[in-house]
């Protein structure tokens, strides 16, 4: 085996579409700085990305820090209560204005120079502003940098792109995952108080790319969790087994958004073994008349992935934001959602299995994260990033199920669609300029 020179980033990205075609992908765009800082430009610039929940800021005043990408912004309600999302970076030195997580405020203040901002990201003040600057600053021109803000059933979207299509038009099918997610009920849901966040050494794709369409490494990477009957959502017995689980992925080549999805065994009732089961049980008959039968009872487990970052489950409710901070290393978040229609003490207990399940202490998480970690070490070697990654189950099979009040999908739960699907839109954005 011969081992050529490294190819350019430009050869790199112009193959990566031949190589998806194929099943394949290249190495390199999980470690290479150069390929980084361009995503950086061409994707999370360029995307809706989700920022927060409305239930995290219901006031006026209220605000939390956000990111999109590496930038940190600021969503915040203005004294109307409009959702605001501002770059969180002074006019002035480009400071930030709020060094805070969470709060209520009435204006930011640059620690600095003390330029000053309201809620609104509108330029204030600044000290002895009359006297320093007289007549050479506009005050109307130097205000925060503000993104477009979207919501969709109470989550925040924002995009530093004008050219960028409406949200509803973004998000496409996808809105399927949103409904099952945030509108299960009359009512909808609420964020859960605080966010889990925690860094790895991986890159942000592979963490995305495994929500979006990856149910086979569950077969090897969970086998002790499942074995010992762990559920995502604190369920009191095991689901029955099936050599091959019944399933769809339902994907977005255009958008690069995907589900991979989990259907009901033939005559299984609901399950009814711990107190969150039974509420849901309980409510099955109204959960169908607000979303429809098929969704409503069905679906019963799926994992998604919202391009670029958002992925979410739906068993545990619970949402991960991949927040890059460099080509091999992740800030994640971890947000958990409630039904607006549970009791506090049943909140209470789906809060706590979720956290069983998903992040740092979770079983699933502590599985999942070790091996993004060496799939991103194993990408920074001279012989090992020269061959190309596998992305081929299902390829060449693929069967298109129609009905059920359902976009089409794809037959299947062991697929690598969902991943295929992200890559390929991801390649288009970094080709274009």
């Amino acid at each position: 085996m011969r081992i050529n020179e490294a190819e350019s980033v430009h050869d790199t990205l112009a193959n990566l579409p031949k190589l998806l075609d194929e099943g394949l992908s290249d190495r390199r765009i999980y470690s290479d700085p150069e390929i980084y800082r361009m995503e950086q430009r061409r994707i999370f610039a360029r995307s809706w990305l989700v920022v927060a929940h409305e239930s995290q800021i219901p006031a006026p005043g209220d605000f939390m820090e956000s990111f999109m990408g590496e930038e940190s912004v600021i969503v915040s309600r203005n004294r109307d209560g409009e959702v605001r999302v501002m770059l969180n970076s002074c006019r002035h030195r480009g400071n930030k204005v709020c060094r805070t997580e969470t709060g209520n405020a009435t204006s930011f203040m640059c620690p600095y120079h003390g330029w000053t901002y309201d809620s609104n990201g509108d330029f204030v003040t600044a000290p002895r502003f009359d006297a320093v600057y007289k007549d050479s600053v506009d005050r109307s021109r130097w205000g925060l940098l503000r993104a477009r803000v979207e919501s969709y059933k109470g989550l925040i979207f924002a995009t530093f792109d004008a050219d960028q299509v409406p949200l509803t038009d973004y998000l496409g099918d996808f809105t399927l995952v949103l409904d099952l997610f945030l509108d299960r009920y009359p009512g909808g849901v609420q964020a859960e108080p605080g966010v889990v966040r925690w860094t790895m050494n991986s890159n942000w794709k592979f963490g995305a790319e495994n929500f979006g369409g990856d149910n086979y490494h569950a077969l090897t990477t969970h086998f002790s969790a499942q074995d010992v009957g762990h559920r995502p959502d604190g369920g009191g017995r095991p689901a029955k087994r099936k050599a091959v689980p019944d399933g769809f992925t339902m994907v977005s080549d255009e958008r690069g958004h995907s589900l991979n999805a989990t259907l009901r065994v033939p005559g299984a009732e609901p399950d009814r073994g711990d107190p969150v089961s039974r509420f849901h049980a309980d409510h099955l008959d109204l959960a169908i008349e607000h979303m429809g039968r098929y969704r409503a009872q069905e679906i019963t487990r799926g994992n998604a992935n919202l391009f670029p970052n958002a992925s979410f489950s739906l068993r545990s409710r619970q949402i991960h934001l991949w927040h890059p901070r460099g080509p091999e290393e992740t800030e994640i978040w971890l947000i958990t959602f409630s039904d607006t229609i549970m009791p506090e003490d049943l909140r209470r207990e789906a809060r706590i299995a979720a956290s069983h399940h998903f992040g740092p202490a979770g079983m699933f998480e502590q599985d999942d994260g070790e091996n993004w970690e060496q799939s991103t070490l194993s990408c920074n070697g001279v012989v090992a990033s020269s061959l190309p990654l596998n992305y081929q189950i299902g390829r060449g099979y693929e069967q298109v199920v129609s009905g059920e009040g359902l976009p089409d999908r794809l037959d299947g739960i062991y697929t690598e669609y969902g991943q295929l699907a992200m890559l390929r839109r991801w390649s288009a954005l970094m080709l274009e300029p």
